[in-house]
């Protein structure tokens, strides 16, 4: 069940995926230790893409998930396969960037504000950043799309697409030294990535 329907997210979201490599400069990650983990990865489509798109830039991908989804990707270089869920303590410590794609707006906001402490926990506060890959929705305007995301989200899974004052209050939840340093933007896409840091209370 669980890797039919990732199959079938993935065959819904394939121009969504090929845009996200280019939404974020992944090969900037090198100063951090080049480390991406890319939390509730699935099948892996969306770090392949990544790896595929920055080919010298020494970036090493490692893909979260259940057994059932973890043991159906398919081994390429730089890509390792970990077998986790994302509201257990997050074992990679110190990655250069801890990666969600399309997962905070499946849950409500109590399980994202576990799922977020679990990774804050993990996070070197100089050099680790969470980027979040998800919608942003317009507070005043949304798009019929997003609206129709929304509650989709809502219905199937309890979940919701977000305004940006209600992602910096999920991330205040979590913990208050979380902030967004940026967001990044393609005009081809919905879709953006959250750069979120940690304050240096130094």
């Amino acid at each position: 069940m669980g890797e039919r329907f990732d199959r079938a997210m993935h065959a819904v979201n394939i121009n969504t995926i090929d845009a996200i490599p280019w939404l974020y400069p992944f090969d900037t990650l090198a100063a951090a230790g080049n480390i991406l983990v890319d939390v509730g990865g699935g099948l892996g489509h969306v770090s392949k893409q990544i790896l595929a798109a920055y080919p010298d830039s020494g970036l090493q991908c490692i893909v979260q998930d259940v057994v059932a989804l973890c043991e159906s990707v398919d081994r390429v270089n730089n890509l390792k396969l970990q077998l986790h869920s994302f509201f257990d303590p997050q074992p990679v410590r110190g990655a250069a960037a801890y990666f969600f794609r399309h997962i905070f707006h499946d849950w409500a906001d109590d399980a994202c504000v576990t799922i977020l402490r679990r990774t804050v926990d993990a996070m070197d506060v100089e050099q680790s950043r969470i980027l979040i890959c998800d919608q942003i929705m317009d507070e005043l305007n949304p798009s019929v799309a997003s609206m129709l995301y929304d509650i989709d989200m809502m219905s199937l899974f309890g979940g919701k697409e977000r305004s940006l004052g209600q992602w910096e209050d999920l991330l205040m939840q979590a913990d208050p030294r979380l902030y967004i340093r940026r967001v990044w933007k393609n005009a081809a896409t919905l879709t953006v990535i959250i750069e979120v840091r940690l304050k240096n209370s130094k």
